[in-house]
């Protein structure tokens, strides 16, 4: 079986303390910085990328490779709500596959979590970069 890559660009990156996180970095090794061609927009205290036909549209996060692609994808899953349970809502985000552009230029096929609903109320996150956002934490 081929490694299996994720693109993280919110609250599973190294700089959150968040629980998620922290069970995210146990189960994968780091990759490296990458990019992600995407806009990024503030859902509430976490973000949502959306896929965007402009290059110049770039999303900033981090690869990991996984160490069980199957289980922690399982949990990852639950976790970004990939599933309404009570099918009253749509899913809030959806896992697809899409290639990652490292910080040394080369790239990579990954998984990542793209929002799934609506865009139009939310406020668009310019740098692309959650964790340099000024109104972000995690």
């Amino acid at each position: 079986m081929s490694p299996e890559y994720l693109f993280v660009y919110g609250s599973l990156r190294r700089g959150c303390d968040t629980e998620m996180a922290h069970l995210l970095r146990q189960e994968s090794s780091f990759a490296g910085e990458a990019s992600l061609q995407g806009k990024m927009y503030r859902v509430a205290d976490f973000p949502g990328v959306v896929d965007s036909k402009t290059p110049d549209h770039r999303v900033a996060g981090e690869v990991v490779r996984l160490n069980e692609p199957r289980t922690i994808l399982a949990l990852l899953d639950a976790y970004e709500g990939c599933e309404d349970l009570d099918r009253q809502r749509s899913p809030l985000y959806k896992r697809e596959r899409r290639t990652a552009t490292l910080s040394n230029g080369s790239t990579l096929e990954c998984w990542v979590y793209l929002y799934a609903r609506a865009v139009g109320d939310l406020s668009l996150i310019e740098s692309g970069d959650f964790l340099a956002d000024s109104d972000s934490s995690c």
